[in-house]
């Protein structure tokens, strides 16, 4: 298995600018990341120090890449699965990614969240209503209560194939819903799904709940609408959500991070050296909140690697 002194979740500004100044003070870094997240997305940038002329959010991307790679960084393109503490010193991390069909997993002394800040939504009736009441966004953290029950995984990627494979342990009936995604991954419909598990391809239309006790409604299950408007209801005692690719506030409820409340919801909360509520656990950029522009998270993760470095001379004393 790969060992690193730093690994780092994310190859935005605060991902790139932390393992340049880490690189630089001699350790083995390796960052991994999916995309370039909202910067990719960026038509046009122009109030950002040192430009001559606008450029794409793409651009300043890949030339953040160059750099790093020119300094000797590995930056492996592929999605993170799963992070967990492994409670053994030095090496405390582990982490699980995959790329197509390959699945790997890395040890790490330190970890850096700078995943960005997520901008999904999910807009289906009944949603909002349960969410928290048969809804989860993680199986790690929530499955245990859904033992032997009928539960369905929301999602068409590695993520969401991970989050089942984590179900599976605890219940063979199980619903995996892609919501009409025409993105499917190919490993997920190349591979075999296991026992019991059923293949939901059809668009959610609704999401329906029960009266439990209390007058509290909990979610009871979820109707889906094919392509020619015929609907069709699926009975489940949970539902997890797995869209997309995990990201900051998934990483931190699996790890015991403090998080924000209010508008800050979902945020991972820092102090001023970027250092989480577990040792060992940093967070940098958007991931943090705030004032959400590719300055701040350059800054980050240039504060994060600062104290990345402080603590890792720590460590080895």
């Amino acid at each position: 298995m790969n060992r690193f002194d730093v690994i780092i979740i994310g190859k935005g500004p605060a991902g790139i600018s932390a393992g340049l100044y880490l690189k630089r003070s001699r350790y083995e870094v390796l960052i991994i990341g999916k995309d370039f997240g909202a910067l990719d997305k960026a038509e046009k940038i122009e109030n950002y120090y040192g430009l001559e002329k606008p450029i794409s959010g793409k651009e300043l991307s890949e030339t953040g890449i160059k750099q790093a790679e020119q300094l000797g960084i590995d930056i492996f393109t592929c999605e993170v699965t799963s992070v967990e503490a492994t409670f053994e010193e030095p090496y405390r991390f582990k982490i699980s990614a995959t790329q197509g069909e390959k699945k790997q997993e890395f040890l790490s002394k330190s970890l850096l969240i700078a995943t960005g800040k997520q901008r999904k939504t999910l807009r289906i009736p009944g949603f909002d209503d349960f969410n928290g009441k048969g809804i989860s966004f993680c199986a790690t953290c929530d499955g245990f209560f859904y033992k032997n029950k009928t539960v369905g995984v929301l999602g068409a990627g590695s993520y969401a194939m991970s989050e089942l494979s984590y179900l599976y342990n605890l219940s063979q009936d199980i619903l995996l819903f892609t919501n009409g995604d025409p993105q499917i991954e190919k490993t997920l419909l190349d591979s075999p799904l296991p026992e019991g598990v059923r293949l939901i391809t059809d668009k959610l239309s609704q999401i329906y709940g029960t009266e439990y006790q209390d007058n509290v409604s909990v979610l009871a299950g979820v109707e889906t609408k094919d392509s020619e408007g015929n609907i069709q209801r699926h009975d489940l005692q949970g539902l997890f959500v797995a869209l997309g690719t995990a990201g900051a506030s998934e990483f931190a409820t699996k790890l015991g991070l403090a998080t924000g409340e209010g508008t800050n919801a979902g945020t991972i909360l820092t102090d001023d050296g970027m250092r989480t509520n577990v040792p060992g656990v940093y967070a940098a950029g958007d991931a943090t909140g705030g004032f959400l522009q590719i300055v701040k998270a350059a800054s980050d993760g240039a504060i994060a690697a600062k104290s990345i470095g402080s603590d890792l001379k720590e460590l080895s004393r």
